[in-house]
C-alpha cells in the first residue's frame, strides 16, 4: 500500500509544478488561519482596491482645496498703435479670489468626496468578506478531499482483502472463478474512484493557491473552537445583520447618493468671492490695482440641465435605498438557509453514523453466513460497497456541516480579524 502522506506530497509536487512553483514549497503545513492571512495579504483584487482607495483620498483633498484662494497670472507681449504713434508695453495682471460663500457648493462636493471615499472602503470590506468566503470554500474542499480519500482507501483495503480471501478458497475449490473475478472487478472500480479523488485534490489545492498566491502545503483540520456560533438562530441573523459587508457597502452607496442629490442641488449655486487684480505696465492702468466683492453664477441650458440632473440624482437616490433594502432581504434568506442546511447537515450525520455502524455489524454476519454456505459471495461484495458508500455520505455530511458552519462565521464578520492592515 502507498503511504498516504507521500501519496499526498506527490501530488503536491505534481500541481506545483504544473503552476510553476518551487518544489521546496510543498514541506509547508498550512493552517486555516494561514490560508486566511495570506489571501488578505497578497490577492490582487485587495491590492486593486487599495489603490481605488487611495485615489479616492485625493479626490478629497482636491474637494476640500475648493475653500482656497485662486490665483492667476496673465503675462504678454502688446503692441499697440493710436494715431500714427505705436507703443510696446511688457503686460502683467495678477488676480487673487478668495470664496465667501458658495451657498453649500463647496461643502456639498467635500461632503461627496468623503462619501465616495466611505463607500470605497466599505466596498473593500465586501470584496475581503467575499475572498474570505472563497477561501474558506476552498479549504473545506480540500480537507473533504482528503476525507474521502481515508474512505476510499479503507475501501481499496477492504476489497483487496476479500479478493485475496476469495482468491485463496478458489485455490482450494471452495469457490468459483466468477467469484474471483467478481471481487477483483470490485477491487479495480474502488481503485478508479481514488483516482477520480486525486484529480479532485489537485483540483482544490489549485484554488487555494490562486486565492492565497504562495505555496500550500497539507492542510491541517479545522478547530472546532474556530467554528463559535451564537446558540440560537436569531442570535445569528442579528449578528449577520450588524456586521454584513454588502448591507455596509449598499448603505454607503444610499449615503453617497444623498451626497450627490445635495451636489447637484446647489451645482448652479452662485459663488461670492473677495477678488484682488494688480496689473502692471497695463496701457490704461500703470501699477494698478483693484479690490472687491464678486458674484460668479452660470446657468447651463438656462437652468433645465441643472434641473434634470438633480432629478436624475433624486431617482438614484431611490434606487439605492430599494438596494439597500433589497441586500437586507437577501441576507437574512441565505442565512436561514444556511442555518437550516446547518440542521439538517447535523440530523443527517446521526443517521449515517449509525447506518454505517449497522452495516459494519451486517459486513460481519454475512461473512460467516458465506463460510457456512448460506450467502452469496455478490451479497457480501454488496454490502461492503454499501458501507463505503454510506461512510462516503457520512463524511461528506460532516464537511458540509463545517462548510456551512465557516461561511456562518464569515457572514458574522467571525474571520475579519485575518484581515491585512492597511
Amino acid at each position: 500500500m502507498v503511504n498516504i502522506n507521500n501519496f499526498r506530497a506527490v501530488m503536491l509536487l505534481a500541481g506545483l509544478s504544473l503552476l510553476g512553483l518551487p518544489a521546496s514549497a510543498v514541506a509547508k503545513v498550512t493552517g486555516l488561519q494561514d490560508i486566511l492571512a495570506a489571501t488578505m495579504a497578497r490577492n490582487p483584487a485587495v491590492h486593486g482596491k487599495n489603490a481605488e482607495i487611495k485615489a479616492k483620498e485625493y479626490a478629497t483633498d482636491v474637494a476640500r482645496a475648493g475653500r482656497y484662494p485662486s490665483i492667476s497670472l496673465r503675462a504678454g507681449y502688446v503692441n499697440s498703435q493710436y494715431s500714427n504713434q505705436s507703443s510696446k508695453n511688457n503686460s502683467i495682471s495678477l488676480r487673487a479670489r478668495q470664496p465667501l460663500w458658495a451657498f453649500g457648493r463647496i461643502d456639498s462636493a467635500i461632503d461627496y468626496a468623503d462619501a465616495d471615499l466611505s463607500a470605497n472602503r466599505a466596498d473593500l470590506l465586501r470584496i475581503n468578506r467575499d475572498l474570505l468566503d472563497k477561501s474558506v470554500v476552498a479549504y473545506a474542499r480540500v480537507l473533504g478531499v482528503y476525507h474521502r480519500q481515508q474512505v476510499i482507501r479503507d475501501n481499496i483495503a477492504s476489497q483487496d482483502k476479500l479478493y485475496q480471501q476469495i482468491k485463496r478458497r478458489e485455490e482450494g475449490q471452495l469457490a468459483s472463478k466468477a467469484d474471483v473475478q467478481l471481487a477483483n472487478l470490485r477491487l479495480i472500480q474502488a481503485r478508479s474512484e481514488q483516482s477520480r479523488s486525486d484529480g479532485d485534490l489537485l483540483m482544490a489545492i489549485n484554488e487555494l493557491q490562486a486565492l492565497t498566491q504562495l505555496p500550500i502545503g497539507e492542510v491541517q483540520p479545522v478547530s472546532m473552537k474556530l467554528v463559535d456560533l451564537p446558540a440560537t438562530a436569531a442570535g445569528i441573523e442579528a449578528l449577520a445583520l450588524e456586521n454584513s459587508a454588502t448591507v455596509h457597502y449598499k448603505a454607503s452607496l444610499l449615503t453617497l447618493a444623498k451626497a450627490n442629490t445635495e451636489r447637484e442641488e446647489t451645482a448652479s449655486m452662485p459663488t461670492i468671492y473677495l477678488q484682488g487684480d494688480k496689473q502692471f505696465n497695463q496701457l490704461a492702468v500703470r501699477n494698478g490695482s483693484q479690490v472687491g466683492i464678486m458674484m460668479d453664477v452660470s446657468l447651463d441650458g438656462m437652468g433645465f440641465s441643472s434641473y434634470g440632473r438633480s432629478k436624475l440624482a433624486m431617482a438614484s437616490e431611490v434606487a439605492a435605498d430599494e438596494g439597500l433594502n433589497v441586500s437586507r432581504n437577501e441576507l437574512i434568506r441565505n442565512v436561514r438557509s444556511l442555518l437550516h442546511n446547518r440542521d439538517m447537515q447535523q440530523q443527517m450525520s446521526g443517521i449515517l453514523q449509525h447506518s454505517v455502524d449497522e452495516f459494519g455489524h451486517i459486513l460481519s454476519s454475512y461473512m460467516r453466513q458465506y463460510k457456512a454456505g448460506h450467502k452469496a459471495w455478490m451479497e457480501v461484495l454488496n454490502i461492503q460497497r454499501e458501507m463505503s458508500s454510506q461512510r462516503l455520505q457520512l463524511v461528506q455530511t460532516k464537511d458540509d456541516w463545517l462548510l456551512t458552519s465557516l461561511r456562518l462565521m464569515v457572514l458574522t464578520g467571525s474571520f475579519d480579524h485575518t484581515l491585512a492592515a492597511e
